[in-house]
Protein backbone atom coordinates (compact mmCIF):
# COMPACT_ATOMS: atom_id res chain seq x y z
CA UNK A 1 0.00 0.00 0.00
CA UNK A 2 2.41 2.43 1.08
CA UNK A 3 4.65 1.63 -2.32
CA UNK A 4 1.38 2.22 -3.97
CA UNK A 5 1.02 5.82 -2.25
CA UNK A 6 4.40 6.34 -3.49
CA UNK A 7 4.48 5.38 -6.97
CA UNK A 8 0.77 7.76 -7.38
CA UNK A 9 2.66 10.33 -5.73
CA UNK A 10 6.15 10.78 -6.79
CA UNK A 11 7.07 8.59 -9.90
CA UNK A 12 6.38 9.57 -13.57
CA UNK A 13 5.79 7.73 -16.60
CA UNK A 14 7.91 7.79 -19.71
CA UNK A 15 7.49 7.39 -23.29
CA UNK A 16 10.06 7.71 -26.03
CA UNK A 17 9.09 10.44 -28.65
CA UNK A 18 10.73 11.08 -32.67
CA UNK A 19 12.48 14.27 -32.89
CA UNK A 20 12.47 16.57 -35.92
CA UNK A 21 15.43 15.47 -37.04
CA UNK A 22 14.81 11.47 -36.66
CA UNK A 23 16.33 10.91 -33.23
CA UNK A 24 14.12 9.90 -30.05
CA UNK A 25 13.84 12.10 -26.69
CA UNK A 26 12.42 10.81 -23.34
CA UNK A 27 9.28 12.52 -22.51
CA UNK A 28 8.13 12.10 -18.77
CA UNK A 29 4.34 10.88 -18.16
CA UNK A 30 2.71 12.49 -15.38
CA UNK A 31 -0.33 10.49 -13.63
CA UNK A 32 -3.52 12.16 -12.95
CA UNK A 33 -2.56 13.33 -9.59
CA UNK A 34 0.81 14.60 -11.00
CA UNK A 35 -1.53 16.12 -13.73
CA UNK A 36 -3.87 18.03 -11.27
CA UNK A 37 -0.77 19.25 -9.25
CA UNK A 38 1.16 20.17 -12.42
CA UNK A 39 -1.98 22.22 -13.65
CA UNK A 40 -2.66 23.74 -10.75
CA UNK A 41 0.87 25.17 -9.95
CA UNK A 42 2.39 25.12 -13.19
CA UNK A 43 -0.03 25.94 -15.87
CA UNK A 44 2.46 26.24 -18.59
CA UNK A 45 4.44 23.28 -17.90
CA UNK A 46 1.34 21.15 -17.52
CA UNK A 47 0.66 22.22 -20.81
CA UNK A 48 3.15 20.01 -22.58
CA UNK A 49 1.57 16.89 -21.34
CA UNK A 50 -1.77 15.66 -22.92
CA UNK A 51 -3.39 14.03 -19.96
CA UNK A 52 -2.41 17.05 -17.92
CA UNK A 53 -4.45 18.95 -20.38
CA UNK A 54 -7.11 16.24 -20.63
CA UNK A 55 -7.57 16.38 -16.89
CA UNK A 56 -8.73 20.12 -17.47
CA UNK A 57 -10.79 19.41 -20.18
CA UNK A 58 -12.49 16.18 -17.98
CA UNK A 59 -13.15 19.25 -14.83
CA UNK A 60 -14.22 22.20 -17.29
CA UNK A 61 -17.10 19.21 -17.90
CA UNK A 62 -17.79 18.40 -14.51
CA UNK A 63 -18.45 21.83 -13.79
CA UNK A 64 -20.88 22.11 -16.97
CA UNK A 65 -22.83 19.38 -15.45
CA UNK A 66 -22.82 20.97 -11.98
CA UNK A 67 -23.78 24.67 -13.05
CA UNK A 68 -26.59 22.58 -15.44
CA UNK A 69 -28.16 21.13 -12.94
CA UNK A 70 -28.11 23.96 -10.39
CA UNK A 71 -29.82 25.90 -13.11
CA UNK A 72 -32.73 23.17 -13.49
CA UNK A 73 -32.67 23.38 -9.46
CA UNK A 74 -33.18 26.81 -9.34
CA UNK A 75 -35.94 26.46 -11.67
CA UNK A 76 -37.91 24.11 -10.03
CA UNK A 77 -37.13 25.90 -6.79
CA UNK A 78 -37.83 29.56 -7.81
CA UNK A 79 -36.16 32.51 -6.13
CA UNK A 80 -34.87 32.11 -2.71
CA UNK A 81 -34.54 36.04 -2.36
CA UNK A 82 -37.87 36.75 -3.43
CA UNK A 83 -39.89 35.30 -0.19
CA UNK A 84 -38.97 36.98 2.93
CA UNK A 85 -38.05 34.57 5.66
CA UNK A 86 -40.56 34.34 8.63
CA UNK A 87 -39.62 32.04 11.29
CA UNK A 88 -42.08 29.82 12.54
CA UNK A 89 -40.90 29.95 16.11
CA UNK A 90 -38.60 32.14 18.39
CA UNK A 91 -35.23 31.43 18.54
CA UNK A 92 -33.38 30.22 21.52
CA UNK A 93 -34.33 27.47 24.71
CA UNK A 94 -38.02 26.76 25.03
CA UNK A 95 -38.52 27.61 28.54
CA UNK A 96 -41.67 26.93 30.46
CA UNK A 97 -43.32 29.81 31.85
CA UNK A 98 -46.26 28.91 35.02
Amino acid sequence: VRLDEYARRFLFGYRWVPTADGDLRFEPVPNATQAQSLRACHKDTAMQFANAAQIDESDRRKISAYKAEMKQFEEIIGDLRAKPHQPRRPAGPRVKVN
